[in-house]
């Protein structure tokens, strides 16, 4: 797969592995996410993708900060993983 290089955007975005793995880096800070997987990148943090084989991802962006409140921004970013149950399970 291919990676996505280092970007910051004004906006936050709830990426989603939809199949496969990848590893994505926010604000330094790794996170190995595999299928069914997602995290809230928050916005104005750099953030890059490095790919673990093939993956399909969802990225979706908002800019309606009542979605992700800045208190479960900052929270969600350390905890890094949203889990949510993978295909098959």
């Amino acid at each position: 797969g291919e990676g996505l290089t280092e970007k910051i955007s004004p906006f936050d975005t709830y990426a989603q592995i939809i199949e496969g793995k990848a590893e994505i880096v926010i604000d330094g800070v790794s996170s190995l996410l595999q299928s069914g997987q997602g995290i809230i990148i928050p916005a104005h943090l750099t953030n890059h993708i490095k790919p673990n084989g093939r993956y399909v991802l969802s990225n979706n962006k908002t800019t309606d900060a009542k979605i992700f409140p800045k208190s479960a921004r900052e929270s969600i970013v350390y905890k890094h993983l949203l889990s949510t149950p993978g295909p098959g399970s």
